[in-house]
């Protein structure tokens, strides 16, 4: 009887222990775990631990912890930023991946993925990789023809790179009175971002 008592406790504990690892692992990868913000000697940084991607936070910019687990995104705002729920006056830099399992070039894999004309992709280099940006207004709704409406002080700046199976894409929105300023900065930052954590 004491065995047969023995017995069920040990697998009553190791179910007990294989349920407690299963809902740590599924709370471990919900959406809003995904993204991870850690204080460091050298300053914030900001983890995507779905994608394997992370970058260190420039000084004046801000976290926004959850977007979505497929995103980094990092905001500065203006003195005319007043709500949250809308980019209003500053900058909002995001960072994204797209799959790239053929190996493509950036040049290849944007004519053969992206709705972009040649004339419309800029290329460059930065760092020894091949990049391309766009410059395109920031579209904020449809008329009645659901043509886009574009905000006319406003810029999205997208700045892409391949690198093994995968497309970096760095893009950058800019709204308000000094757009022109907070794109110049944020295109600084996605340079240095490429040159040295990417």
């Amino acid at each position: 009887m004491k065995k047969k008592l023995v017995i069920i406790l040990i697998i009553v504990g190791l179910l007990v222990i294989v349920a407690g690892i299963g809902y740590y692992w599924w709370w471990q990868n919900q959406p809003e775990n995904m993204i991870v913000i850690k204080d460091t000697p050298e300053g914030k940084l900001v983890i995507n631990r779905k994608e394997g991607i992370s970058m260190k936070v420039p000084e004046g910019w801000k976290v926004k912890k959850y977007v979505s687990d497929e995103v980094l995104e990092i905001q500065k705002f203006g003195p005319n930023q007043i709500i949250d729920t809308e980019l209003q006056d500053g900058v909002v830099m995001e960072v994204y991946i797209q799959l790239n399992p053929q190996r493509l070039n950036i040049k290849e894999f944007a004519t053969q993925n992206w709705d972009y004309s040649k004339k419309e992709l800029k290329f460059s280099e930065i760092n020894g990789k091949e990049t391309i940006k766009t410059v395109d207004k920031m579209s904020y709704a449809a008329d009645e023809n659901d043509k886009p409406i574009y905000l006319e002080k406003s810029r999205v700046i997208d700045i892409s790179f391949a690198k093994n199976k995968k497309v970096y894409i760095f893009s950058c929105t800019s709204v308000g009175q000094n757009y022109k300023k907070y794109n110049a900065e944020c295109e600084k930052v996605i340079k240095d971002k490429i040159r040295n954590e990417f």
